[in-house]
């Protein structure tokens, strides 16, 4: 990878002064964040070096490599500056403030790097606008408390001004462990980069871990596939061993990381082969070219007891070809979340298309055994219209062992479906005053769902109030935007009540603006929460294995019926602590406080861990009930209840009907990520 500037284009930018021209250099670390140094970010604003406050201003950050001339804006993260204290510190970390170029994807960063052992950086030094590599060895630790790491220079080009914040690159692996910061004022032929492992003390930074430690697989499968392959031939030449990488890679669009020894080589093959679904199944298909088939024995029965891959080796290719092609930028990638499913939340980016289908090729059984990755892409063609991934999907589909009605099917559920984790909400915590127990501290905040870091607080009363007082309290919260420019209103109202005010009508109270008052639940997805669970952390660890259960291909068999007479007897207590019990609890009344908790259903359902309850708070015929229930989540399961009941709302509202359903529902939804509002000491009321 010697010199080879495809590693990095995708993720290295420079940044640029003002009037000064390049200043350095810096790494895309997240699809938000770029990271460089801060005497970077100092030198293209004309910040003063001595000052401890980031600057104000914003800056400008190119990807030369990929779109040059193309400058994005960014500014300093409000958390992210750390100017340099003798030879410690010295980063900075921008939020990024305009749109990437197409092609962009965060830098693969390594921890704990190899020293001594080689390095590469790519800079921009003064004379040099088109960018220039230097060499060097990582020699050890340096700095104070070690947290720079020395680097020598070898070739007749130095680290030198232009070369600050640019990504430390380890040649064999294409990995960035560091970004240089400084040159030596002795010598052109010292330099320092600050680690990987320094930069994630200070800000932290996504996932990153050796190749080893980067999966789920457990560590004997690795060692027994690479000693598998080490008695190959082919793996043990050099040569041979890369061509082999090199098909791999062709057939998943990824990078591999290449060593020079026969069982570290051997090993990152094995990794990336297990890491992929199918992976196992495609190396034999190469290898059986070279070997003999006795040879390969060994490798025949590590692959029988893989699992099998959805697509063959050229359905993956001519996939990957048409997604590489897509600019994700055209996606409205909230329609993909219930296809998508937990991926987007897992990997760094969700807009890497390939990434998330590699994801979801590892997920193979769906609704009515529809492969999730089936239906992701068939929403993509939907959405762009994109014929020949239609195409794709009809002849790939006709070949799986699922119903094509089943995939129509489980695409129109997606469609219907959202999941809420990274939408924007707003809490609202009722706390009882000590001296008076009919009075509540209220405290009302908004949470961004895309960035969890960034909460606001739009009050945080020290006066205690009535119950009736509260609405109008709400009201003057959600009046003074309660998030950043340009981000969309909280999509839910979340209610963190103590128990007894549970099945307080909270959807029905009057919010509005302009003279026009209408009830908070036709606005917004209106639920509430219990605040003794998010307090007593006794009741945490099934509350979290609950959760964990919830999943709307299950349908039904999530929703458990409960009655009064049931929680009397102790019938319901035993039928709800059974593991094979359902992750929702419906009750067709009020389900009053008890004063024997073993008889209180809410408290009956914290035991047991169920994060989801739905009740009606008057008397209805319990059939008639039942079936509006059932129609409630025909479409969606139980992660559908949210949007289906506050449609239900709206169109109590609209009929006028002071009796319909949808004016007595209350439903309890318990998200375990997010059990603690925010703390009002940490961010002030603006």
């Amino acid at each position: 990878m010697q010199g080879d500037t495809h590693i990095l284009s995708s993720w290295h930018v420079c940044v640029r002064g003002t009037s000064t021209g390049i200043c350095g250099g810096g790494v895309l670390i997240t699809p938000e964040h770029v990271l460089t140094c801060a005497h970077v970010v100092q030198n293209a604003l004309g910040h003063p070096h001595g000052a401890h406050q980031p600057p104000d201003g914003s800056l400008m950050v190119e990807f030369p490599l990929l779109a040059p001339n193309r400058p994005v804006e960014c500014r300093v993260e409000h958390n992210g500056w750390f100017p340099l204290d003798g030879q410690r510190g010295d980063l900075a970390v921008l939020r990024v403030a305009g749109p990437l170029p197409h092609g962009t994807r965060p830098a693969p960063l390594r921890p704990r790097p190899r020293l001594p052992g080689p390095v590469q950086v790519y800079g921009h030094p003064a004379d040099g606008e088109s960018g220039r590599w230097a060499t060097a060895t990582a020699v050890g630790p340096s700095g104070r408390g070690g947290e720079w790491v020395q680097l020598d220079v070898s070739g007749s080009l130095a680290v030198v001004k232009g070369y600050s914040g640019c990504g430390v690159i380890d040649p064999n692996s294409g990995e960035v462990i560091g970004i240089a910061v400084s040159r030596d004022h002795v010598s052109d032929t010292v330099a320092f980069m600050v680690p990987v492992d320094t930069v994630s003390g200070y800000w932290r930074l996504p996932r990153t871990a050796p190749v080893e430690d980067r999966d789920d697989w457990a560590l004997d499968d690795i060692r027994l596939t690479t000693e598998v392959l080490l008695d190959l031939r082919g793996i043990r030449n050099d040569a041979e061993r890369r061509m082999y990488i090199t098909l791999f890679e062709r057939d998943f669009a990824i990078r591999v990381p290449r060593y020079d020894g026969d069982r570290e080589g051997a090993r990152s093959l094995a990794h990336a082969c297990l890491k992929q679904p199918g992976g196992m199944h495609v190396l034999l298909e190469h290898l059986n070219r070279g070997h003999d088939s006795d040879e390969l024995l060994p490798l025949k029965r590590i692959v029988e007891v893989s699992p099998p891959p959805i697509l063959d080796r050229e359905d993956r290719r001519e996939l990957f070809a048409m997604l590489a092609a897509v600019d994700p930028r055209n996606i409205p990638f909230e329609r993909l979340e219930a296809s998508m499913g937990p991926a987007g939340a897992e990997l760094d980016g969700e807009d890497d298309l390939l990434e998330i289908a590699r994801h979801l090729e590892a997920r193979a059984v769906g609704p009515d055994r529809v492969p999730p990755l089936f239906v992701y892409l068939q929403q993509i063609a939907n959405l762009l219209q994109h014929l020949n991934l239609q195409q794709w999907v009809r002849k790939v589909a006709a070949r799986q062992p699922f119903d094509p009605a089943a995939l129509a099917s489980a695409v129109a559920q997606a469609e219907t479906l959202r999941l809420d984790p990274r939408r924007p909400f707003c809490t609202v915590e009722l706390t009882e005053h000590g001296l008076d127990e009919d009075r509540y501290l209220v405290q009302v905040s908004a949470e961004d769902g895309a960035s969890s870091e960034w909460r606001h607080l739009l009050l945080a009363d020290d006066r205690a109030c009535a119950l009736s007082e509260v609405p109008a309290r709400l009201e003057g919260a959600l009046s003074r935007g309660p998030l950043r420019r340009g981000h969309a209103l909280p999509r839910a109202v979340e209610f963190v009540l103590p128990r007894r005010l549970l099945s307080s009508p909270v959807d029905t109270w009057p919010i509005g603006s302009a003279n026009v008052s209408y009830p908070v639940g036709i606005r917004f997805e209106v639920v509430v929460r219990s605040k003794e669970r998010v307090t007593y952390g006794s009741l945490h660890p099934q509350w979290w294995d609950k959760w964990m259960q919830v999943d709307d291909r299950l349908g039904d068999a999530q929703v458990e019926w409960g009655t009064q007479a049931e929680a009397s007897s102790g019938a319901l207590l035993a039928r709800m602590m059974a593991e094979s019990s359902g992750t929702c609890l419906v009750v067709g009344h009020d389900p009053v406080e008890h004063t024997d908790p073993n008889q209180d259903i809410v408290r009956i359902a914290w035991e047991s861990g169920v994060p989801i309850m739905l009740w009606c708070r008057d008397e209805r015929d319990p059939e008639e009930f039942r079936r509006a229930v059932d129609g409630l989540l025909d479409t969606g399961g139980v992660l559908g209840l949210r949007k289906h009941v506050k449609d239900l709302r709206s169109e109590a509202m609209a009929t006028g009907d002071p009796a319909h359903l949808g004016r007595h529902l209350t439903l309890l939804w318990d998200d375990p990520e997010r059990a603690l509002p925010p703390d009002p000491a940490f961010d002030p009321p603006r």
